[in-house]
């Protein structure tokens, strides 16, 4: 045994190992990081640093890691302060465990080296472990156990395939090859993981980690971070068809701002350029349909400078096939070491630096293949590689190229999008996924991309499908490809061009919540849209959703359906403001002016701005907070230039916003801003919108008591409760340098404490608020006067909130059973309009006590006896026919009566409307069904509703909770 220390010849510093293996081969391993090793292998010759290393394209992590190593006769073992690696003897298996809170170890059962390059390893898989990754080699499966795919990035491959898999078990692995692999993950044997290349030497690394958060940090300190795009790149691309020319491209411009649709980029396809051949070098614009100008030309007035005057960024489509990148990589790396040379290749960037300097902003390539390996597969390119070792690098070194290039030219980061790539393809560019229809497929692409590494994935938006809008405008970024046909929002039919408004000006408005998710992925691997096992690993129901996801880390998206299951906590139905308890899986209702489900996270801080038609419009020297209190949350606002690479120098502020509630009290903490960078408003003031359920009793603004505002009032210094949304609405001035801290007092702890939210009790006594209107549909004084006590008696409440609480559950009651105040109560109803002048609890409960016997006197109804046969006649047809349609008009037909008589003498037998006692018959049915297990859409029907949408309002708005809380066994 020999120690090693990675690339190039052995060392002694203890760090690894290298050993004989199988076929006279060798084996050696090393440790990277504490919870990181690698594992190369070859037949013959030494260890060359990877091509992946020499381009630059993965990071070494240049720590030193303090490693025990040791030997026995049959086996050695690596150790850190957080992982193993345990080897056996010869060929012997190879298992890696953490010491943290990983529940398997990964176990590479054999082994074999090809003797003319290649390799065959297995590991073992458990029971119930379940893999992610691959990027989008799966096409159609977010969780991979039991599929198989050759990863090669070939037009009968996949488009972006990672030889990259992570395991619930605590582990994950990276095959460090450009060579097409084979992975079969439990497909030919459930318990086991093969993995087969035909060429190239075995590089292996292995990964540790608590959760999937934790290996894909690890993971991208190696294939590297996804770097930021430019600020504007997360709101909206449009990309005309092919065919476009300068002036049909100036009527988008004004299009779009007409219709109020925010847009930031405009792109073209490749009919603008002259040359006719996608292969071709000498680009040039097209000489009949763009007017650009050359040489020194005044550019004042041309089609660019009209883009820009309306703030868009212009983007070509480019063709880069067969041309021969690796020259200009070999002269680079040659650079890079000292060793340059008189003769240096064109690089390919050479081609685009005109269009750079001309204005244009993006570069997309949209080619599958950038080799046309199926006429030239034996050839040979400048680095000695053929074209099936470099299929798989090609993509990477040309997006590698574009950025580094446009940087070194501009000083500014590049927005390239493609739609083909490999590992470590996340540093350089954005990617699309999916084409025009291709709905949830288009989606879970997306998703695996992200549990890849890669964190700006995207599907296109196909404008004319409501669900295709909703998922287009809630991922990482957002697009739109004409392609060969028309797909502009602007002239779509005003009920779908009004939704494409609405999804983009709330997609603009949200940019400080997504690009500061974005600063999180940059830094730590954690992608923007997040599949719902990166979210919650330990809940077994997330473990194969492919149909909703996290857009950040209060987001809660679902694409394509209106079902979604909610993990434990509790979510409020951003589109009706309805809260449900997680743990379940929920049919949503969902507006005709939406196009799928859209849940906050309880403890939710959204920083939004204010409406804007583009990025960089205005100063943005105002911002909102929406903020949905939990126990405890936080969230840091990350902002700086938006557009140079200077944010990777430390040139960048944060503001650190919490909010925590409890023992009826919410306080909202605004930390001063830190950081700085070129432009930065020197003042920011804050909006609050504290979703409080309930009007407060009292708010302060740093120790101070703050007025509430009148309807009219125009001072900013006060705070507006919006009864609607049940909001608390405030502004917080100049809170950039101190921060600020904001206090909401509620009027009852337990009714408004917003973790109760809106689909819950009032009070932290809802179960016997239940009790209580139950007891008053029985009509037995003597039953609910000893409910009443008890209700009364609870521990902990002041009697005059109890005595106000009472009386609004009574004036409720009535008002759904569709009764006048005035006729229930009479002059009893005096008392409650100068509740000031009860003084003792026992006149409270006598106010409630001669309420209640009024309320079950005038719902008595008449003696069977003394019933009108017509009454008789209408409640049977009532009760046998609940779930058809029933109006007055019917059944007075089958009564053989007038309705204006039956409607009068129905009210004066039974006690309230005809309307009001059916629905009140429906409402008990339903909520009856519900309790007893049966399906919201079920027992929609049998209450008599042919739309579930419509009977979970009605329901929700009648007892004061969606449906779903009724279910058995919540």
């Amino acid at each position: 045994m020999r120690r090693y220390d990675g690339d190039g010849p052995a060392a002694d510093d203890e760090r690894g190992l290298q050993t004989g293996w199988s076929n006279g081969g060798k084996l050696a391993a090393f440790a990277v990081a504490p919870r990181t090793f690698r594992i190369r292998a070859k037949a013959h010759g030494d260890f060359t640093e990877s091509t992946l290393h020499r381009y630059g394209i993965l990071r070494k992590t240049g720590r030193t890691v303090a490693v025990e190593t040791e030997e026995t006769e049959c086996s050695f073992t690596i150790r850190t302060e957080q992982a193993s690696l345990h080897i056996g003897s010869t060929d012997g298996p190879i298992t890696f465990r953490g010491s943290g809170k990983e529940r398997l170890p990964l176990t590479m059962s054999a082994l074999t080296i090809g003797a003319e390059g290649g390799f065959d390893i297995r590991f073992a898989l458990t029971e119930g472990e379940r893999l992610y990754g691959l990027g989008n080699a799966v096409p159609d499966r977010l969780q991979l156990r039991g599929s198989r795919t050759v990863l090669s990035a070939t037009p009968d491959g996949c488009p972006v395939p990672v030889p990259f898999v992570m395991s619930s078990g605590g582990w994950a692995l990276l095959i460090n090859t450009t060579w097409p692999q084979a992975f079969d993950l439990g497909h030919t044997n459930p318990d086991e993981m093969r993995i087969t290349a035909e060429e190239g030497e075995l590089d292996l690394y292995v990964f540790g980690g608590d959760d999937y958060r934790e290996l894909l940090e690890r993971y991208t300190d190696i294939a590297g971070k996804p770097r930021l795009l430019p600020i504007w790149a997360y709101g909206l691309a449009y990309i005309r068809d092919m065919t476009t020319h300068d002036r049909e491209l100036l009527d988008d411009v004004l299009k779009f701002r007409q219709e109020g649709i925010p847009c930031d980029l405009i792109g073209l396809g490749s009919g603008w350029n002259d040359t006719g051949n996608g292969e071709a070098t000498d680009m040039r614009w097209h000489s009949t349909r763009f007017s650009a100008p050359t040489g020194g030309q005044d550019r004042s007035f041309t089609f660019m400078d009209m883009l820009q005057r309306h703030g868009f960024k212009l983007g070509l489509l480019m063709h880069c096939i067969n041309y021969d990148l690796t020259a200009y990589a070999e002269v680079s790396v040659s650079q890079a070491a000292g060793s340059g040379t008189d003769v240096e290749p064109e690089p390919w960037y050479a081609h685009l630096r005109p269009f750079a300097e001309e204005g244009v902003a993006s570069f997309r390539y949209s080619s599958y293949s950038q080799m046309s390996m199926e006429t030239e597969r034996y050839r040979k390119w400048t680095n000695g590689m053929k074209d099936r070792e470099l299929c798989n690098l090609y993509p990477v070194l040309l997006v590698k190229q574009t950025y580094d290039g446009y940087v070194e030219q501009t000083g500014k980061r590049p927005f390239i999008h493609c739609v083909s790539g490999y590992t470590g393809i996340q540093q350089f560019t954005a990617l699309e996924s999916g084409r025009y229809n291709s709905g949830v497929v288009a989606v879970v692409q997306a998703l695996s991309m992200g549990l890849s590494g890669h964190a700006h994935t995207a599907s296109h938006i196909n404008v004319d499908m409501r669900e295709s809008i909703h998922a287009g405008f809630l991922q990482p970024w957002s697009f739109i490809n004409s392609g060969s046909y028309f797909r502009n929002p602007c002239v779509l039919e005003k009920p779908l061009r009004d939704m494409f408004r609405k999804y983009a000006r709330l997609r603009y408005r949200l940019l400080p919540y997504v690009y500061a998710t974005a600063h999180v992925a940059a830094r730590t691997g954690m992608p923007i849209a997040r599949a719902m096992p990166l979210m919650f690993p330990d809940d077994p129901h997330c473990g194969e959703l492919r149909q909703q996801y996290m857009l950040g880390p209060f987001l809660l998206v679902a694409v394509f359906t209106d079902r979604v299951y909610l993990p434990e906590g509790r979510w409020i139905n951003y589109w009706t403001g309805e809260t449900l308890e997680g743990g379940q899986t929920v049919s949503c209702t969902i507006p005709d002016e939406a196009g799928g489900p859209l849940f906050v996270r309880e403890g939710a801080i959204l920083p939004l701005w204010p409406e804007i038609e583009y990025v960089g419009q205005t100063e943005i020297t105002r911002m909102t907070l929406h903020i949905y209190p939990g126990e405890r949350s936080r969230f840091t606002i990350v902002e700086d230039d938006g557009i140079t690479l200077a944010q990777e120098h430390g040139h960048m502020a944060t503001t650190e916003v919490s909010c925590e509630s409890e023992a009826g009290q919410i306080t909202v903490i605004i930390g001063p801003r830190t950081g700085s960078y070129a432009g930065m408003p020197d003042k920011r003031s804050y909006e609050l919108s504290v979703f409080t359920g309930g009007r407060p009793a009292g708010i302060e603004l740093n120790g101070m008591p703050l007025p509430e505002k009148g309807g009219k009032a125009k001072s900013r210094s006060g705070w507006r409760y919006i009864r609607h949304s049940r909001c608390v609405q405030l502004e917080v001035t100049d809170a950039a340098r101190t921060g600020a801290k904001v206090k909401v007092s509620l009027v009852d702890p337990a009714a408004s404490l917003p973790e109760r939210g809106e689909a819950v009790a009032a009070v932290s006594g809802a179960a016997a608020d239940e009790e209580l209107i139950i007891g008053l549909e029985t009509t037995d004084k003597e039953a609910f006067g000893m409910l009443l006590s008890n209700w009364w008696n609870q521990a902990g409440d002041d009697w005059r909130l109890r005595l106000l609480h009472g009386c609004s559950l009574l004036i409720n009651y009535v008002n759904r059973r569709g009764w006048a105040a005035s006729e229930v109560w009479g002059k009893d109803l005096e008392p409650v309009y100068t509740m000031h002048r009860i003084r003792a609890p026992a006149q409270g409960l006598a106010l409630l006590s001669r309420l209640a016997w009024r309320i079950m006197d005038f719902a008595r109804p008449p003696a069977g006896a003394d019933m009108h046969p017509v009454i008789r006649q209408a409640l049977a047809i009532v009760e046998t026919e609940l779930k058809q349609k029933l109006s007055l008009q019917q059944v007075a037909k089958r009564t053989n009566m007038h309705p204006f008589y039956l409607s009068r003498l129905f009210k004066r037998q039974v006690g309230q409307p005809f309307s009001s006692y059916v629905l009140m018959q429906r409402m008990n049915r339903a909520r009856s069904y519900l309790e007893s297990g049966m399906k919201v859409y079920e027992a929609a029907a049998e209450s008599g509703f042919q739309d579930t949408s419509h009977f979970s309002r009605v329901f929700a708005k009648y007892w004061g909770s969606p449906p779903e809380t009724f279910k058995r066994g919540r």
